[in-house]
């Protein structure tokens, strides 16, 4: 990014700094953080959203989406596992219901039945 100072030519980093971002950061109470920082929070915030990685990679400029995805692959949103409910199932013989329904509790008493026959 450039930024033009009063006679068109581009800002030095350490007057943008000093009178222009570490103020705005003062301004609005948002801890000092690096500019940089700035780059990361958007590539962040696109990724979380489900942008998608080639397209964030693309708009970095990065040279390829791989090292996007190695930067910020724990951004990536994680889908639900069911290997809980298919281990319930064979343990249980009875889905466990986690994500879907808050209201719903399991059923310990197939739980307690083989704690008692063993």
């Amino acid at each position: 990014m450039i930024f033009p100072n009063l006679d068109g030519r581009p800002m030095s980093y350490w007057n943008l700094m000093a009178r222009g971002f570490h103020p705005a950061l003062k301004r609005a109470g948002i801890r000092r953080i690096r500019f940089h920082d700035l780059r990361h929070t958007y590539a962040s915030l696109m990724i979380r959203n489900g942008e998608d990685i080639v397209r964030v990679s693309r708009l970095m400029g990065h040279a390829n989406a791989s090292f996007t995805f190695n930067v910020y692959c724990h951004m990536l949103p994680r889908k639900r596992d069911p290997i809980g409910d298919r281990l319930a199932s064979l343990v249980f013989g009875n889905k466990m219901e986690t994500d879907d329904d808050p209201e719903t509790e399991l059923a310990f008493s197939s739980a307690e039945n083989l704690g008692k026959s063993a």
